[in-house]
């Protein structure tokens, strides 16, 4: 990517990119800062956008061919067009051809390193893997943003907010703008407004597991693990919801068994009231030692887990047949 920043800086922008990799956030922010250096904002008659498949190939390289509008270059920006999976022999060729006053961008999810097009591009252009960022990464980023927006966190409750946040930046950048909007009139960021955006989305999910795993449905609690992870949620991220519901569990469960009233649990807890007799009710199904149980088999997962004893997606699996078989 410094390569990129390095063909922009230096205003030798080539002929040919390639963007690829999971990472769709990234790679829409380095194609924008492409596009912004060949062609002026408004400019909207040297830029052409092909999206998906199906793209007519002589219209493409038609395109690529016609010279610029009253300017120096045009920008062609092709997105998600299946062509490094597979490509056409017409392509190739004219690729080869194409003059020096157009810049020529694929944007790919998925390209075949072996194939020619990638080879002609990455020999010829540039080809930039875009994947997410390692974690400390990542973490200066959100803080970046957060300090952008002209909030403060502690490092306590980054780290909180960093473990509910999804994998990818996309929906990481959504979720940053959903609580910026929630904290509008808020300085710091805490525990409570973090929770009552992050959890909200994810929670009847991860109740529903627990419901499953109180009932002993097995299947069930697996299959709305899997169906989690099918939606890019992080293990880890799920074991966080895990902790937080059983521990919203254990209180409710405590308090009710002192007598005290759903009002007031609500109120300790800082919970909505009609939220929290949901949780009475369904800590009717557990026993307070299960639930303690619960809690210390979740934190000895995520021991195991972060000192890379066990993976995390197998980490959680497995504690989730275990919290099915407490108690029995």
């Amino acid at each position: 990517m410094k390569k990129i920043l390095d063909d922009i800086n230096k205003g030798t922008i080539k002929k040919c990119y390639l963007f690829y990799g999971e990472e769709a956030y990234l790679k829409k922010q380095y194609a924008k800062k492409l596009r912004d250096a060949v062609v002026p904002e408004n400019d909207t008659m040297n830029e052409t956008v092909f999206r998906e498949n199906k793209i007519d190939v002589k219209e493409l390289l038609s395109i690529c061919s016609t010279m610029p509008f009253f300017a120096e270059r045009r920008f062609v920006y092709v997105v998600d067009s299946g062509f490094f999976e597979k490509a056409p022999e017409e392509l190739l060729k004219g690729l080869q051809e194409i003059p020096d006053t157009t810049c020529l961008l694929f944007s790919e999810t998925k390209v075949d390193k072996r194939g020619k097009l990638y080879k002609f591009i990455n020999k010829s252009g540039y080809a930039a893997e875009f994947t997410l960022p390692d974690a400390n990464t990542l973490k200066q980023w959100v803080l970046s943003k957060i300090k952008k927006e002209g909030k403060k966190i502690t490092r306590q409750d980054l780290e909180h907010l960093m473990s509910l946040l999804p994998e990818d930046m996309n929906r990481i950048n959504l979720e940053l703008e959903k609580l910026f909007c929630y904290t509008l009139d808020k300085e710091i960021l805490t525990t409570r407004e973090i929770d009552a955006i992050l959890c909200r989305q994810l929670e009847n999910q991860i109740f529903d597991m627990i419901s499953s795993i109180s009932a002993g449905k097995e299947k069930k609690a697996i299959e709305r693990y899997y169906e989690l992870l099918e939606l890019k949620e992080a293990p880890l991220k799920i074991l966080a919801l895990l902790v937080r519901e059983f521990r919203i569990l254990y209180d409710t469960k405590t308090a009710s068994m002192q007598g005290v009233p759903s009002k007031e649990i609500a109120s300790k807890l800082h919970m909505n009231p009609y939220i929290i007799k949901k949780y009475v009710q369904s800590c009717t199904g557990f026993e307070l030692r299960k639930l303690g149980a619960a809690l210390k088999k979740c934190a000895d997962t995520e021991e195991r887990i972060k000192t890379g004893k066990i993976t995390d997606t197998l980490g959680v699996e497995v504690l989730i047949v275990q919290l099915l078989n407490i108690g029995k």
